[in-house]
């Protein structure tokens, strides 16, 4: 009787070749199942990492604009006089005025090849002296700018990044350093504004491992030296990258990160998403289709079981497995090549053949490099060859179409197991029209970059605090000025005028403003006198819908307006003339009446004495005719 049940669960027995066949159907769906998960994070990774690279290369981006406008101010405080003599008390003023407009720095200064400081916007309260300062030994050692580490302000008592820059005398010998302390807190609240996907954090290195900038927690984590950290060792060794370690806090997170442009690798910005966020879907998607691949295991050995009239639909169930798989396989939006080591087609999914404009027999007929134009075609061996070493690359290629036209394609290639043998599985996205779109912007960029060059009128593109960005060579020739002086200085250092109040507004309201023919004087030229200029003030907006910059345009209509003057005189002259001469004719012409009534009235007299005449002659004419 024990044995009984193992009688009947012998392979001889239906139900148990029943059972044997559905576990041979259910365990590579299961394979599947976790294959397709695997593949699904390996692509979200893909996605993730990309996702993550561009949004850092464009905060790196601000960072470098930010020490770019740093250096630029640097060259122009070098400039200054007051630095040049050594003056202390002009240099600290007029770095004040020039701090007011500065929130961002948290001082201004200016130190001898001594290290001693004699010029600062903050006062000074104990003497300073910076000469065993990284930034400032870097920027003695190199003559030229330099950026330091995380320190605490010396004269500000407030975290910051200071930079230096060298004042060089006509001897060629370093005269002074002039430097800019970068407020951390200020900077800290500048990043926060970065638009980070949900849960990232965004980190802000010194070439030694300080966290100078972090958001979320900043203030937790600014300051902390943690070169040992798993995430700040990747970052500092390889550079420039990305990968998936643990953060200063712990958790693990993709991360990409970079060297600063223009720094010199003195600082790096990282961008990082937990994993737990990134894979979140990728793992309910996992947890979902096993479940549900496991109860339908369950049921299909429970009814294999029960019954073997069940065979049937066991054998249904394992068809509409395979069918799945193909279905996600010819369902999908992008093309799907599967190929041998030599590049020669073992299958292709629907989307793939028809874009192509082939059919499916056609394709596998045919080599990958039958496919590429020329100048892709020599690359294929070694794209080959890179997938080979590497097990995976991501790439942009072209495809000619049957017709004759080309496709241009992103190729996402990777090494798998198929058939019993190595092959290459590459998804093929069309990206023609992302191309059309990445030419169409460059060629209005080069149009707009050659309108601005050469037009005629005077063109200006400053920012909201109406500092130069750059001018083109109109501008600059009508101040009789080369293009070079305008960056870095603000426009009423060179125009102070009462039109600053309209400035303002237009960032105020977000307005264009235009004026037409608004005069105006050249301060310190006077022998020019009154110039008259059409103007118009633009804003341009960022994504938030804040004023980010300012486009200034003029066009010197003093000529004419000169020339409108010159006629309004002649107009009035001609006019006083005329009035004068219609006088003159009114005059004549009521003498002319005047006399013509004078001989009108003598007239009448001699018509009457020669009528009263005929009268007396009448009778002693009548008397003789009878006679």
């Amino acid at each position: 009787m024990f044995f009984e049940p193992l009688k009947r669960f012998s392979l001889s027995s239906l139900h148990s070749r029943l059972i044997f066949l559905v576990l041979l159907a259910v365990v590579p769906a299961f394979g599947l199942v976790v294959y397709t998960a695997n593949e699904n994070i390996a692509l979200k990774e893909k996605e993730i990492s990309a996702d993550s690279y561009r949004i850092t290369h464009l905060a790196a981006d601000r960072i470098a604009q930010i020490i770019e406008g740093e250096r630029n101010l640097l060259i122009s405080l070098s400039e200054i006089q007051a630095v040049k003599n050594l003056d202390s008390h002009a240099c600290s003023k007029n770095f004040a005025n020039i701090k007011k407009h500065l929130p961002l720095y948290a001082n201004l200064f200016a130190f001898k090849p001594s290290g001693d400081v004699f010029c600062s916007v903050a006062p000074l309260v104990k003497i300073v002296n910076a000469y065993n300062m990284t930034w400032f030994q870097r920027t003695i050692n190199t003559g030229a700018f330099s950026i330091g580490e995380y320190q605490m302000g010396k004269i500000t008592g407030r975290p910051v990044l200071v930079s230096g820059y060298p004042v060089i005398n006509n001897a060629g010998q370093i005269k002074a350093v002039v430097g800019v302390s970068i407020d951390l807190y200020a900077l800290n609240k500048v990043l926060s504004k970065t638009h980070l996907p949900e849960g990232a954090s965004l980190t802000l290195l010194d070439s030694k491992g300080v966290i100078l900038a972090r958001y979320p927690e900043h203030e937790k984590w600014m300051g902390k030296l943690m070169p040992d950290a798993e995430k700040i060792k990747t970052i500092l060794h390889q550079h420039e990258g990305t990968a998936e370690v643990a953060g200063v806090d712990g958790i693990k997170r993709v991360y990409s990160f970079i060297s600063v442009e223009g720094t010199n690798r003195s600082l790096y910005l990282s961008i990082g998403i937990p994993t737990s966020v990134a894979f979140a879907s990728v793992h309910k998607a996992l947890a979902r289709n096993l479940i549900l691949l496991g109860l339908f295991a369950a049921l299909a050995l429970t009814a294999a079981w029960i019954t073997g009239n069940l065979s049937m639909r066991s054998e249904n169930a394992l068809r509409e497995s395979e069918e799945k798989f193909h279905l996600l396989f010819e369902s999908a939006n992008d093309g799907i090549f599967i190929l041998d080591l030599e590049g020669k087609f073992i299958d292709v999914n629907r989307i793939g053949y028809e874009r192509l404009g082939y059919a499916k027999d056609e394709m596998l007929a045919k080599n990958i490099r039958q496919f590429d134009p020329p100048e892709f075609a020599v690359r294929v061996s070694e794209r080959l060859a890179q997938i080979l070493k590497h097990g995976q690359a991501v790439f942009e290629s072209a495809h000619y179409r049957k017709d004759g036209t080309i496709m241009s394609v992103e190729i996402n290639s990777r090494i798998i197991d198929y058939g019993g043998g190595k092959c290459f599985f590459s998804i093929i996205r069309d990206i023609t029209e992302r191309k059309i779109a990445e030419e169409s912007l460059i060629k209005q960029s080069q149009l707009l970059e050659s309108f601005f060059s050469s037009t005629v009128i005077c063109s200006a593109l400053l920012d909201k605090n109406f500092n130069f960005i750059r001018v083109n060579e109109a501008y600059a020739k009508a101040d009789n000025r080369s293009v070079s002086e305008f960056p870095g200085h603000n426009h009423f250092e060179f125009y102070p005028s009462e039109a600053e109040a309209i400035f303002e507004q237009v960032v105020k309201t977000k307005k264009m403003y235009q004026v037409f023919a608004r005069p105006f004087i050249y301060p310190g030229y006077p022998e020019r006198g009154v110039t008259y200029w059409d103007w118009s003030l633009g804003p341009v907006l960022d994504r938030t819908g804040e004023v980010e910059l300012l486009v200034f345009t003029l066009v010197n209509v003093t000529e004419r307006m000169e020339a409108e003057q010159e006629l309004r005189k002649l107009n009035e002259e001609l006019e006083q003339r005329v009035k004068e001469r219609t006088l003159d004719l009114e005059r004549k012409i009521a003498e002319i009446e005047r006399l013509n009534k004078l001989f009108v009235g003598r007239e009448l007299d001699m018509i009457e004495l020669k009528k009263k005449i005929k009268d007396l002659e009448g009778p002693s004419a009548r008397g003789k005719k009878r006679e």
